[in-house]
């Protein structure tokens, strides 16, 4: 199992970072995004998706861990008291922290982003896909925004 490389939002060229979906900034959000496709225990993860990680994080948990010192993040999971890598294998808290849960993941999916929302419900998290339109802020998809949007484009299909 090939686990997919990501690295921090922050540290990508200018001339990467627009291609990204506009991401909002807020306390508590991080954004990773995947440089190279690879398969996970936790899911699947295609290149150019993006990643967005909340300081909010439990048991059971979809996270991003990141190395104390040299090294590259990965995807894994907080089982308790014990964090997972990608393979399920376990990874020592001397060397790996969390940098937060997996909340949601920006696909880029028939020329469009679609951010795909991802709950709180164990190892294989179950998603709720919204198209968002360009521009609107990582944050208010994780607050009331979603709701919003998501009742605006119901509007559209009633007319």
């Amino acid at each position: 199992m090939n686990g997919p490389d990501i690295v921090a939002v922050e540290s990508l060229s200018g001339r990467l970072a627009h291609r990204l979906p506009a991401l909002g900034q807020a306390p508590g959000l991080r954004h990773f995004v995947v440089v190279r496709s690879g398969v996970t225990v936790q899911g699947s993860f295609d290149a150019d998706e993006v990643i967005v990680c909340s300081d909010s994080v439990s048991d059971g948990d979809t996270v991003v861990l990141v190395p104390r010192g040299w090294g590259n993040p990965q995807i894994g999971s907080i089982l308790g008291r014990h964090l997972e890598g990608e393979a399920g294998e376990p990874c020592h808290p001397g060397r790996w922290q969390v940098a937060g849960r997996v909340a949601a993941v920006w696909r880029l999916r028939k020329g469009s982003w679609v951010c795909q929302l991802n709950e709180r419900s164990g190892t294989e998290p179950a998603q709720a896909s919204l198209p968002m339109a360009e521009g609107v802020a990582v944050a208010g998809i994780l607050s009331e925004s979603a709701e919003s949007t998501q009742s605006q484009q119901l509007a559209l299909f009633a007319a």
